[in-house]
């Protein structure tokens, strides 16, 4: 199995695991993946999660191969904006 593949299934299990347990009808999610900007690394934010039961995961600075479905998102919204 490739590197990539091996991230994009690392990715899944993740996200199944988020999801797993937690019905339609639940108005929060269960985690919040955020990058390394500095308006995600306030404790109001992190707080205000807990209350609602929500884990704030940070994701590691110059490391685009944690969040590789997101990151190509963005990738392909700024290359289509730049047309």
């Amino acid at each position: 199995m490739t590197t990539t593949r091996m991230k994009t299934q690392h990715c899944r299990n993740t996200y199944y695991r988020a999801l797993k347990g937690r019905t339609a009808y639940s108005p929060f999610p269960e985690y919040l993946v955020v990058d390394g900007g500095c308006e995600f690394h306030s404790r109001a934010l992190v707080e205000a999660c807990a209350q609602w039961g929500i884990t704030v995961q940070i994701c590691p600075p110059v490391r685009p191969n944690v969040k590789p479905v997101i990151e190509e998102f963005f990738t392909q919204r700024n290359r289509r904006s730049q047309a």
